[in-house]
């Protein structure tokens, strides 16, 4: 869990799940380009 991704979630707990799963799907996109 990233750090932005931590403080979306408790900064704005009814938007944090959608930011979450959007910031893992970024990193996940990312790493499989650098991959």
């Amino acid at each position: 869990m990233t750090i932005t991704g931590t403080v979306a979630l408790l900064g704005n707990p009814s938007a944090g799940k959608t930011t979450i799963f959007d910031q893992l799907a970024e990193e996940n996109q990312t790493s499989w380009q650098l991959g």
